[in-house]
């Protein structure tokens, strides 16, 4: 019995020496995965495709294109030429109503454009030719080449007793210089001394000054309209105030 046991021990201790080689072998640490590598693909998935060429950006030029700050010319914006405004300036007349004035007025009114203005002025006009004879140092004298004058036939002869030409004698007003001259030598044929002065008058006158812009004329028909009704009416052009 007791060799039993130690044979079997010894068998067992064999074994195990023989066992040795194979357990170093299934101990060895296992060589660690790299998963790291490429993951496994299929066939069909190594097809190689034509990377599709990308579509320009027409949005934004590349950076390259872009001018520098330096190469940037701003245009300047055109800036509308303003056609000057010019005034054209008429007075029409002499009128010599205040209320004809006023009518011709708004007839111009009518027309887009005008403006008026109604204007009054003194106007000193010659009336005519005045034949005298010189005052005389009296009255009587006066009288006496007065009815010396009618003795010879002068008609339309008279004496002028006050005034600044107070003794003298007033031969006719004419309205022709050439008939004042006419009658003037008729009086010194006689041996009498004669002198023509020229007459004025001084009276009120009306005037309406128009104004047109934007290079207006006064329109045909409205100015064949106020010659019409007011027969002598003028227009003269004038410079602008």
């Amino acid at each position: 019995m007791r060799w039993i046991v130690i044979t079997l021990i010894v068998i067992n201790v064999a074994y195990f020496v023989w066992q040795q080689p194979f357990m170093v072998e299934s101990t060895a640490p296992a060589s660690p995965i790299n998963m790291s590598s490429k993951p496994l693909r299929l066939a069909s998935e190594l097809v190689t495709l034509a990377p599709e060429s990308p579509e320009p950006d027409v949005s934004s030029p590349p950076e390259s294109a872009k001018p520098s700050p330096e190469e940037i010319v701003v245009a300047p914006v055109p800036v509308e030429a303003k056609t000057p405004s010019i005034k054209i300036c008429y007075s029409v007349g002499p009128i010599s109503l205040m209320s004809d004035v006023s009518s011709i007025s708004k007839m111009f009114e009518k027309v887009e454009g005008i403006e008026t203005q109604q204007r009054a002025a003194a106007e000193r006009s010659q009336a005519g030719y005045w034949v005298y004879v010189p005052p005389f140092d009296t009255l009587s004298a006066a009288r006496a080449v007065l009815r010396d004058l009618q003795n010879r036939n002068i008609r339309d002869v008279l004496v002028i007793s006050e005034g600044a030409k107070a003794n003298s004698i007033s031969a006719g007003v004419y309205n022709v210089e050439s008939q004042a001259e006419e009658r003037r030598d008729s009086i010194r044929a006689y041996g009498y001394k004669a002198d023509i002065e020229a007459l004025f008058r001084t009276q009120p006158q009306y005037w309406l000054d128009v104004e047109l812009t934007n290079q207006q004329t006064i329109p045909t028909n409205l100015w064949n309209q106020v010659v019409k009704r007011f027969p002598g009416t003028k227009r003269t052009k004038r410079t602008c105030e």
